[in-house]
């Protein structure tokens, strides 16, 4: 019995002693598990720690190029703007050297030829070195658009200027600043030698840059003027852009990316810009359409020059012609309204273009030379994809009309009035109105017009007597077009002044008048 009690109490205690060991490892395996646990999430918190820090630094990286392109745009605008006054001060320098060289004349100034540079005084000939020194060091300074071109400045060789010349070896000796209606003192026995003849330098005619009309325009008895096609179609020089001697890689082409018209808003404030009118287009309804630029500092000045240039080499380098497929689109009109590459027949220089209409009965469309105004009709060999790195310059060219007044069926005189206003000149321009038309009824092509107030610079806007459409109606060169004032309650007043302008040019047989006045005289003298 004792031994059977004994061997129960041995079990027992080897029992309690597993259930110890077993309690032990519960306890070493809950606190295996919780260290596991621990590990993971540290390993989770180090993963998002690391993916946070990556985007700090690829934000980082973003913040820094947007800053470094930013100043880059800064910059780049800052050295255009350098370069524009730099331009200005050498406008602005041969401009007050022709007015001296007026003023000089004016008093009887003799002027000897350049050839005789060699007379001056040591002192005036140290003077006019120090001087084209000092303008030297002026043009040497790097324009913003030298790192895109190797153009040079235009005006670095306007010191060379026969102008400037003739003004810089005037002979003090010579000048004599007494007028020329004041009496001549008895001359002394030492008779000077008589001054040099000098040619009258003439300014040259200011004429468009381009001259366009429409078919059916009736031009009454002065006949059909000659088109002239834009000075960058004529004066590109084929050899100036040679074929390179292995073929280029065609560039993608992509007609969803279309050009850019620049903005031009009726909004207050916005719609007064400076433009410059550069050609005329005739329409076969009377109208007159203008092809104007607007001045833009942010655009290059010669960035259209380059991409003619670089679009030319392309083409010249590659045969992307359009396949017969695209040929029998283009004549079926589902292209109408492309952006095209388009080579004129006054030229060799490929421009861009948009296909206006298909001309029935022929291989050709009419192409509107989108940089220009200028349009013409291209025979289909002549027209090519326009690849979409040409597709990123906004159109340089936008087409505008006169507001409130309209042009007669004679309009060579108005024409040619218009043309003295408005070319090699800077001008003021307030947008009135803009319409949206169809080109042609078959087509879907839609344009728009301006209708554009131009003004020299200095003029009120709002004062419409004093604008070039104003003094066009006062000279009796056009007549009202009472539309656009009857459109809108703003322009009810300018009704009033222009119909009193046409009344005084009537009453005085001004223009298309001069014949009715005469006529009304002649019925009068014979009464």
């Amino acid at each position: 019995m004792n031994d059977f009690f004994a061997r129960l109490s041995a079990e027992k205690k080897a029992l309690d002693h597993t259930k110890q060991r077993c309690a032990e490892r519960d306890v070493q395996s809950r606190e295996l598990l919780s260290a596991v646990g621990d590990f993971a999430e540290r390993q989770r918190r180090a993963q998002d720690d690391v993916r946070v820090l990556l985007e700090r630094r690829s934000e980082s990286g973003r913040v820094l190029e947007e800053k470094m392109t930013r100043m880059f745009n800064e910059k780049r605008e800052i050295d255009e703007q350098i370069g524009r006054e730099i331009e200005e001060v050498f406008e602005e320098s041969v401009r007050g050297a022709q007015e001296m060289e007026s003023l000089l004349r004016s008093y009887d100034v003799a002027v000897p030829p350049p050839d005789d540079s060699e007379n001056l005084s040591p002192v005036q000939t140290a003077s006019l070195a120090d001087e084209h020194a000092r303008l030297a060091s002026i043009s040497s300074v790097s324009s913003p658009l030298s790192s895109f071109s190797g153009l040079s400045n235009p005006f670095t060789n306007s010191l060379a200027s026969p102008t400037l010349q003739s003004f810089e070896s005037v002979d003090k000796n010579f000048v004599n600043l007494t007028p020329l209606d004041t009496p001549k003192l008895p001359s002394s026995s030492i008779s000077p030698s008589p001054p040099p003849d000098i040619p009258e330098t003439k300014p040259e005619p200011r004429e468009w840059d381009f001259f366009d009309y429409e078919e059916g325009v009736v031009w009454g008895r002065e006949g059909i003027p000659q088109i002239k096609p834009p000075s960058s179609f004529t004066e590109y020089a084929q050899s100036e852009v040679g074929s390179p001697a292995n073929p280029l890689p065609l560039e993608p082409v992509d007609d969803g990316v279309t050009i850019l018209i620049p903005e031009w808003t009726l909004r207050t404030g916005n719609s007064i810009r400076e433009i410059k009118a550069r050609g005329v287009r005739v329409l076969k309804d009377g109208n007159v359409e203008l092809s104007v630029k607007m001045i833009d500092s942010r655009t290059k000045l010669s960035a259209l020059e380059e991409l003619t240039q670089i679009l030319t080499n392309y083409h010249r380098g590659t045969t992307h012609q359009l396949t017969e497929q695209e040929q029998r689109y283009v004549s079926s009109g589902r292209r109408l309204g492309s952006f095209v590459s388009v080579k004129s027949s006054y030229g060799s220089a490929w421009h861009r273009g948009q296909i206006l209409r298909i001309v029935h009965g022929t291989n050709a469309a009419e192409i509107l030379f989108i940089d220009s105004g200028f349009h013409e009709i291209v025979d289909l060999v002549n027209i090519r994809p326009l690849p979409t790195l040409f597709r990123f310059l906004p159109q340089q060219a936008r087409m505008a009309r006169l507001s409130f007044v309209k042009f007669h069926v004679h309009h060579a005189e108005a024409l040619e009035a218009l043309q003295n206003a408005c070319t090699g000149r800077t001008l003021v321009a307030k947008l009135d109105h803009v319409h949206h038309f169809h080109y042609c009824n078959y087509s879907d092509v839609l344009l728009s017009v301006m209708h554009l107030r131009l003004m020299d610079p200095g003029v009120n806007s709002n004062d419409i007597p004093m604008s070039i459409n104003g003094q066009l109606l006062r000279e009796g060169l056009v007549t009202i077009d009472s539309e656009l004032c009857r459109s809108s309650k703003a322009y009810h007043s300018a009704l009033h002044e222009l119909a009193n302008a046409a009344m005084r040019a009537r009453s005085e047989g001004m223009g298309m008048y001069r014949r009715q006045k005469a006529v009304e005289g002649d019925s009068v003298s014979q009464c």
